[in-house]
C-alpha cells in the first residue's frame, strides 16, 4: 500500500521469507495501514533510507554483515530519526539492554507469536518519535524567536531591562550593560 494519510512507510531487516510472511499478516490481521518494506540486509536498508522517507525500521539482531549496534551508529551517521525496533530470538539477554542504551526505541521477540505485538509496537514508535519532532521543531522556534528578541533589543540606543516578580534584572540590552561599565549577559 502506498504511504498516504494513515499509512506509515516501515522497513524490516529480516531474510526469513516465513518470518516476512508472519509479520505480513499480523499487520494484515491487526488493521495496521503501513507499507512494509522487507530486506534481506542491514545494506538494502540503507538503500532504502536514502531513497524513502522511513517512518520506523525493525532490524533483527544478527543479520549478515551487521549486528544491531553497527546498525544504529550507521542510521545515526546518515542522520536517520527514524525509531529503531532490535528483533531478537533471546529478547532477556544483555544485547536487549545495550540495544536500548544504544539508541533503540524498543526490543522484540522473534516468533511467530511476537509478530502479532510488532503493529502496535510500530505505531507507538512512530508516535513517540514524532512527538519528540514536533517538541523539537517548536524548541528550535523559541530559541529563534527569542534570539530575534535579543538582537532587537540589543540594536535599540535606549536603556532597557526586564524584571521579573521578586524585582530582580533578569536580561539588559547592550545600552543598559555599557552605562553600567557590564555586560549585559553578566547581569
Amino acid at each position: 500500500m502506498p504511504q498516504g494519510k494513515t499509512g506509515h512507510n516501515i522497513v524490516f531487516v529480516e531474510s526469513s521469507p516465513a518470518a516476512c510472511d508472519g509479520i505480513s499478516a499480523a499487520f494484515e490481521r491487526a488493521g495496521a495501514h503501513a507499507r512494509l518494506v522487507f530486506v534481506s540486509s542491514p545494506d538494502a536498508a540503507f538503500e532504502v533510507l536514502k531513497r524513502e522517507n522511513v517512518d520506523a525500521v525493525f532490524v533483527n539482531q544478527l543479520q549478515a554483515g551487521m549486528d544491531t549496534f553497527e546498525f544504529m551508529r550507521h542510521l545515526a551517521v546518515v542522520n536517520r530519526q527514524a525509531p529503531v525496533i532490535m528483533m531478537t530470538g533471546h529478547p532477556g539477554d544483555d544485547a536487549v539492554l545495550r540495544a536500548l542504551r544504544d539508541g533503540a526505541f524498543d526490543c522484540v521477540a522473534v516468533d511467530q507469536d511476537a509478530y502479532r505485538a510488532y503493529p502496535a509496537v510500530a505505531l507507538r514508535a512512530i508516535a513517540r518519535s514524532e512527538t519528540a519532532r514536533r517538541i523539537s521543531e517548536r524548541s528550535s522556534t523559541v530559541i529563534r524567536s527569542q534570539n530575534q528578541w535579543m538582537l532587537i533589543i540589543d540594536a535599540i540606543t535606549d536603556l532597557i531591562f526586564v524584571i521579573d516578580d521578586t524585582r530582580t534584572i533578569v536580561k539588559v540590552n547592550n545600552a543598559f550593560a555599557t552605562a553600567i561599565g557590564s555586560h549585559p549577559r553578566v547581569i
